[in-house]
């Protein structure tokens, strides 16, 4: 970030448009490549993954483990395919090589990820990233609702008022079952 303020390319880090992000103002992490969560259960489950894997890392980097980082373009690829495939992609391998199943490597990750989990008491949020994958992402249900309205016969301004509808009452879900 000081190479980017001293060229004069940015005043400070909130002008950063990375995924994740240290907070210039506050001591925290900012996760800023996830879709919106209007499933309390998904947002924690996201919020439990990010947690377990800090201290993961800092774990590793404190025993001088970490893992190489794999090149940037193949990173790039990786996201790409999860952005456009979703629970269907199949990612690079990055230990291995070839290409694995996005749910195996998640079932992976949490197995690697499940002596941190405990530690912070979330491996039962944790868990829930495989009914992610199994249901699909917020994304993939407006998508789904979307298309399903269409075919019902409703013109796109109803379908996508539809949609909203969907996300208004996925998020009061979660916070009518929060307030009981």
């Amino acid at each position: 970030m000081e190479d980017y303020k001293r060229m004069q390319f940015i005043e400070g880090g909130n002008e950063l448009w990375w995924d994740i992000r240290p907070a210039d103002l506050h001591p925290t992490v900012e996760l800023r490549i996830c879709d919106i969560c209007p499933l309390i259960d998904d947002a924690v489950c996201i919020a439990a993954l990010y947690a377990s894997l800090i201290r993961w890392l800092l774990r590793q980097d404190r025993a001088g483990a970490l893992p190489p980082e794999p090149r940037t373009e193949i990173i790039a690829e990786n996201r790409w395919l999860a952005q456009r495939y979703g629970a269907f992609a199949f990612l690079g391998d990055t230990r291995r090589g070839g290409r694995m199943d996005i749910n195996d490597y998640a079932l992976g990750l949490l197995e690697e990820l499940d002596d941190d989990a405990l530690a912070l008491g979330c491996q039962e949020e944790l868990s829930h990233v495989s009914s992610i994958i199994r249901q699909g992402s917020s994304a993939d249900r407006q998508l789904d609702h979307y298309r399903l309205v269409r075919l019902e016969g409703a013109t796109k301004m109803e379908a996508l008022r539809s949609v909203v509808d969907l996300v208004i009452a996925e998020t009061g879900q979660g916070v009518d079952a929060a307030t009981q």
